[in-house]
């Protein structure tokens, strides 16, 4: 997605910017109150899981903008995010 931005202007670029930014600290809160709770300890960081998990979450829009099926998609994204389980 960031590839994309320079064709916003300006004050669209700095709004993406701030979405991308809230969502990276929602994924943060969400791995580290599940290793508080026991539910993932997936032995990394919690901001390199948000980081690695937003970054698969972009490279699935991508695919299928592209015109990947959602069931190719699917099976990739599963694959992509199994390492966090």
């Amino acid at each position: 997605m960031c590839a994309n931005r320079s064709r916003f202007g300006p004050q669209t670029q700095t709004e993406i910017a701030e979405i991308e930014a809230h969502l990276l600290e929602c994924y943060t809160l969400f791995f580290k109150q599940s290793e508080s709770s026991g539910e993932w300890s997936g032995g990394v960081a919690a901001e390199l899981a948000a980081d690695y998990l937003n970054e698969q979450l972009k490279l699935a829009i991508i695919q299928r903008t592209a015109g990947k099926s959602k069931e190719s998609v699917r099976e990739l994204l599963s694959l992509g995010i199994s390492v966090l389980r």
